[in-house]
């Protein structure tokens, strides 16, 4: 008896985006920011998961 598991791509990726104002219908997000804040300030914090394993769960981002 021979049982191979094959990993489906069942789970969509969790992205979590803060701060944000994401653009209704449009997936784009808009960061406002102060012109008078100090250099090296956390501007965003970006986050994404995918659940699957394998090449299925592997996330790349430009």
């Amino acid at each position: 008896v021979s049982i191979h598991i094959i990993d489906e791509n069942d789970n969509a990726p969790i992205i979590d985006i803060y701060p944000h104002d994401i653009e209704p219908d449009t997936n784009t997000v808009k960061l406002y920011l102060n012109e008078s804040l100090p250099i090296n300030s956390l501007i965003l914090s970006l986050s994404i998961i995918d659940r699957d394993s394998g090449d299925n769960g592997r996330v790349t981002w430009k």
